[in-house]
């Protein structure tokens, strides 16, 4: 989920920072710059993790009098790998699928195809309930919805950047950096890790929208950096970790009752 990456940039520290010891201030300039942000192609940057040269100090004399060093230091940055399996709560939901927040990255997209089997989307309470294979889909019993908030596993699908680019034409309105049209839509460029192999139906139509993360109206809003994720796996145990210790509490209980 997180890794280290090696950057070299040049750290420019102000006067104010002069008191700190050097190594110190440039550490406070670089989280300062990178943390919270996503470098293309690299990830969400978080924080520094150590310092592995810094270089000379060159003053500023002429401007606010400031020193700039070349510096090569590594970031934790979090970029999972493809078919990562993840943990985090639900954001928000609608027809168009879910979205999964991790507290610190909200971009998180489960498309309506990539549920477990038997999950449907009930239109009168906006959410989407799994009923399990053996259950009876009338029985409230066997209904499993996806709560707000509610603590959910997920395997990572496919990952996509982009860079804000150039804002180009296409039928049915515009689209930047190619774009990515509403769920089910045409989109822009795939994903840029790719996908695991024997990926099924759902997922390659997963796959086909990603490049953006959908949003509260239900339409496709680009971001620098999006996960597209899936539910839906044949081992099982993804989904809510609470459905299936209830199962098995279900489950003890008749054993008890038989014995």
């Amino acid at each position: 989920m997180f890794v280290l990456s090696v950057i070299r940039d040049i750290i420019r520290v102000p006067p104010v920072q002069f008191a700190q010891p050097r190594n110190d201030a440039i550490t406070h300039q670089i989280n300062d710059k990178y943390a919270n942000r996503v470098l293309h192609n690299v990830g969400l940057c978080i924080r520094v993790f150590d310092l592995l040269e810094v270089g000379d100090p060159i003053v500023h004399a002429v401007a606010d009098g400031s020193y700039s060093c070349p510096t090569k230091f590594r970031l934790v940055v979090f970029r999972p790998f493809i078919d990562e399996i993840l943990h985090g709560r639900v954001h928000s939901q609608g027809e168009w699928g879910l979205r999964i927040t991790m507290g610190f990255f909200d971009d998180i997209t489960v498309p309506k195809n990539c549920f477990p089997q038997g999950t449907r989307y009930d239109a009168k309470t906006s959410k989407w309930i799994w009923v399990p294979p053996d259950g009876d889909p009338d029985d409230p019993d066997w209904q499993y919805p996806f709560g707000h908030n509610d603590h959910m596993r997920f395997r990572v699908l496919a990952e996509k950047f982009d860079d804000g680019g150039q804002v180009v034409e296409r039928a049915g309105g515009v689209a930047a950096g190619g774009g990515a049209g509403p769920p089910g839509g045409g989109a822009g460029a795939g994903a840029g890790g790719g996908a695991g192999a024997g990926a099924g139906a759902g997922e390659a139509a997963a796959l086909a929208m990603v490049g953006g993360v959908v949003g509260q109206d239900g339409a496709a809003v680009v971001r620098p950096y999006a996960l597209t994720a899936t539910m839906d796996d044949e081992l099982g145990g993804l989904g809510n970790p609470a459905w299936f210790a209830s199962a098995a509490e279900e489950e003890e209980g008749g054993d008890a009752m038989e014995m």
